[in-house]
């Protein structure tokens, strides 16, 4: 190995140990977490925390995709979470709703969201506890959530909860039913709790504290237990995860059944007159043929420019031999002279120019062709 090589390689052996020097020295190797957002389940459910921690404490969840498929009320024992809009809840499932609460379930919703939230007749089933919404006006929000964190007082055997409220929306009471609990927030009620028969109906103005993002925030999750166990007893709570609209025709038939009940005695009148027929059906019109007369001449045309003017003529001539033979038969027996007076007689022309029109054999000139023709036509008219 020669000098200049050994140098070299040397060189590089401490520029490589310089770099892996630094290297460790400005850099050390550390883990960590990085949050890659929801799992499929929780995206698809922004309650599933909340499910979870009540599954923790032995209570048994039954989640329900909509309200349309509740084809019947879980047993009056249990709790019932309906925490979206209810647009699929119309006014028979409401009083069927009211009657299940008396019988001694619990019924736990909220209210409507801001963007569609109206006067109770909106919403069939705060209409018929009596509670309107009310939300902040648009000039006064300039956010869509004003969160404040309210101390809810339960009672003496349960210590207060600190629970975050949207504070753009809340409730009034009409006192239309027995109120049994209420949490006011700086406008109005957020909680709004009703005894009904031997059951409860809890209000909230939203569920905003109850979200996958905000469940471990304050007292969220020990105000959760708080609702859904108010009597101390162990429910089987139902959720309900989406809301679901409900066909357009049960709306049509909600909003203006008159006006659909006439629209089909109408459509069922239309039927019934259009099946029905008075008098002969109309005859077709067929298309107009062009008349025999068009025919003829365009023929005629045709020979006289093709100098057929004697196969014309001589056409013309046994038409009339024809029309005498039907019209006078005892004239066919006469000789052209006898017949040639008896015919220019009869239509006024003399006798000779009669002759010799029924003796000639060819015709050459237009003029002589008239001529001879229009004695044909007058005697032809004259039988």
């Amino acid at each position: 190995m020669s000098r200049q090589t050994l140098v070299s390689l040397v060189l590089a052996v401490v520029i490589i140990g310089a770099a892996i020097w630094w290297f460790f020295a400005n850099f050390e190797y550390r883990v960590a977490e990085r949050d890659r957002g929801y799992d499929a389940e929780a995206r698809q459910n922004q309650y599933l925390a909340a499910e979870r921690f009540l599954e923790k404490f032995g209570m048994q969840i039954k989640s329900i995709p909509t309200m349309l498929d509740v084809k019947s009320l879980p047993p009056s024992r249990d709790v019932l979470f309906i925490p979206t809009a209810r647009y699929d809840v119309s006014r028979q499932r409401v009083q069927e709703l009211m009657a299940w609460v008396k019988q001694g379930g619990q019924l736990i919703t909220r209210a409507r969201p801001l963007s569609v939230s109206r006067p109770s007749p909106d919403d069939p089933l705060f209409y018929a506890l009596g509670v309107t919404t009310q939300v902040k006006k648009e000039h006064d929000r300039k956010k869509l959530h004003n969160l404040s964190v309210i101390n809810v007082h339960v009672n003496s055997a349960v210590e207060d909860k600190k629970v975050e409220f949207d504070m753009n929306v809340w409730m009034t009471d009409t006192k239309k039913h027995e109120l049994n609990w209420r949490v006011k927030g700086k406008n109005g009620s957020q909680v709004l709790e009703y005894h009904l028969g031997a059951g409860y109906v809890t209000l909230l103005s939203d569920l905003h504290f109850l979200d996958n993002r905000y469940i471990a925030k304050n007292d969220h999750a020990a105000f959760l237990y708080t609702l859904v166990h108010i009597d101390n007893s162990d429910r089987k709570i139902w959720i309900v995860r989406h809301d679901d609209l409900p066909s357009l025709l049960s709306i049509m038939w909600e909003k203006s059944a008159a006006s659909l009940v006439a629209l089909f005695v109408f459509i069922a009148f239309w039927l019934w007159y259009t099946t029905r027929r008075f008098g002969p059906l109309l005859t077709r019109e067929t298309g107009k043929r062009r008349s025999l007369r068009e025919h003829i001449t365009s023929t005629g045309y045709y020979h006289w420019r093709n100098h057929n003017q004697t196969a014309l003529f001589m056409s013309a001539k046994t038409a009339l031999q024809e029309q005498i033979a039907q019209t006078r038969p005892l004239w066919i027996k006469l000789n052209d002279s006898e017949l040639s007076e008896k015919l220019g007689k009869i239509a006024g022309i003399p006798a000779d120019r009669v002759l010799r029109v029924l003796q000639c054999a060819s015709v050459e000139k237009e003029a002589e062709f008239t001529q001879h023709i229009e004695i044909l036509s007058l005697i032809r008219k004259s039988l």
